[in-house]
């Protein structure tokens, strides 16, 4: 049973890492294809070495920091995105165009051809 929770922590520890450090290069390398195969293998595979040589209880915290940054980062964007509009949303609003406003402008065009 010990063996299988070991393998289940390897592997929700690899994916936390994978997404932390794509992530990390999206955000600091600017999205450079070369920083996210060589830093993304190399850091999921050098932390699980880290956890793997480890102690039995030292194993654990080591396995549980990727994963607890993930689940705050996961809760801190769920908070801070929550009463946001969608980004076309939030584009049209700051351009001035409203669902009113092309109501009004499908009504006076409409106005304008049934006059014809």
């Amino acid at each position: 049973m010990e063996f299988f929770l070991f393998v289940l922590l390897l592997t929700l520890v690899s994916f936390s890492m994978a997404v932390l450090c794509y992530g990390l290069t999206m955000r600091f390398f600017n999205g450079s294809k070369l920083a996210r195969y060589i830093l993304t293998p190399l850091a999921v595979v050098g932390w699980d070495f880290l956890v793997v040589i480890q102690d039995q209880t030292m194993r654990w915290v080591l396995g549980l920091l990727p994963i607890a940054a993930l689940a705050a980062l996961f809760f801190y964007a769920r908070k801070k995105y929550a009463e946001d509009p969608e980004p076309l949303e939030l584009a049209r609003r700051q351009n001035g165009f409203t669902p009113d406003r092309k109501m009004r402008r499908y009504q006076k065009r409409n106005q304008k051809k049934s006059k014809k």
